[in-house]
């Protein structure tokens, strides 16, 4: 765990924590003041022509968003929908731009996740800090009759018809405190709020258990081409930039791989150097890291696919929310 993360999710009354609680108050009363401003209607919240689904989180890191986005997309093309995802494209260039996700676009220019996305969905996707107006450029231009806002639970300016909360069931909301004394980025009340909740791996009260698929283990020249622990070298470097790397080196022991575990930050920007080590053995990443490492892959570089599977009772529970 990066050191932070052990603060986070250690025991509540570490030293650390005590010393970034005073922060912790100040951002605590600057997202009050915020929220006031929306409900004063001094900053406006604005209103899109098509239903609109937030998938969020309360925590920083990762806990299953983009596999979630992925199976919503999927699930409401079956229903004839043509749904457009708007993200902000955590990592990409030229903040105020509005870009349209094609199979030519780069990670370091959309971001890492909305590529994944694009990808796996064959779905319309923008990535833009104003989420209003990606929104109104998915309706207007790509005809979308629905929106998935990636990512955007605390984006209090687009209007919502159902919020959708991800939790990861293994860590939760840690120490339960706000940034920076914990993984918070808003108070953990705000729960109590939302339409659904996601628990990613672990059964929960009021909310519905998503668990992960993992596909064959595919080489990123060829699809075709999948990896065994028969045809693996004896030990594999296993990369993963996510927010929680755990479970795919997890899932990668379970598969009986000798790896050797090179955690990197979140959204993390690789260039070949970070490979430089690896040349005759097999390197096995993760889908999101795939998509930033094409331009200098080697043949011997595989990823992990997952897809998201959730109970029949939550999609009936969605149905039902879009109705109202």
């Amino acid at each position: 765990m990066r050191w932070y993360e052990k603060i986070w999710y250690g025991k509540d009354d570490s030293l650390p924590v005590s010393i970034l609680q005073p922060i912790s108050v100040v951002y605590q009363w600057i997202i009050s003041f915020r929220q006031w401003l929306y409900q004063k209607k001094i900053l406006k919240i604005h209103t899109v022509s098509k239903p609109v689904i937030v998938v969020g989180n309360l925590t920083v890191g990762g806990t299953g968003k983009t596999p979630l986005v992925i199976a919503l997309a999927l699930w409401l093309k079956e229903r004839g929908e043509r749904p457009g995802i708007i993200s902000r494209g955590y990592g990409k260039k030229g903040k105020n731009l509005s870009l349209h996700v094609t199979e030519d676009s780069k990670a370091s220019d959309v971001g890492d996740e909305p590529l994944v996305i694009a990808h796996r969905t064959q779905c319309p996707v923008i990535v833009d800090a104003n989420r209003v107006r990606g929104s109104q450029r998915l309706i207007q231009e790509f005809n979308c009759t629905i929106i998935i806002s990636d990512d955007g639970l605390q984006h209090t300016a687009l209007a919502r018809d159902v919020e959708i909360l991800v939790i990861d069931g293994s860590r939760g909301f840690g120490n339960n405190h706000l940034l920076p004394a914990g993984p918070l980025r808003e108070p953990a009340n705000r729960a109590e709020k939302v339409d659904i909740i996601v628990s990613n791996g672990s059964e929960i009260p009021n909310g519905f258990c998503m668990n992960y698929e993992y596909g064959g283990i595919t080489n990123l020249l060829n699809s075709s081409l999948a990896l065994e622990k028969e045809n693996a070298s004896e030990e594999v470097f296993a990369f993963a930039g996510v927010g929680n790397p755990q479970r795919f080196f997890d899932e990668l022991d379970k598969r009986g791989f000798k790896s050797r575990k090179h955690a990197f930050p979140d959204h993390y920007d690789f260039d070949p150097t970070d490979f430089a080590f690896t040349e005759k053995t097999s390197v096995i990443m993760t889908e999101k890291d795939a998509v930033k490492c094409h331009a200098f892959t080697q043949s011997n570089w595989w990823y992990l696919p997952i897809t998201a599977r959730l109970p029949s009772a939550f999609w009936e529970c969605l149905e039902l929310k879009l109705k109202k």
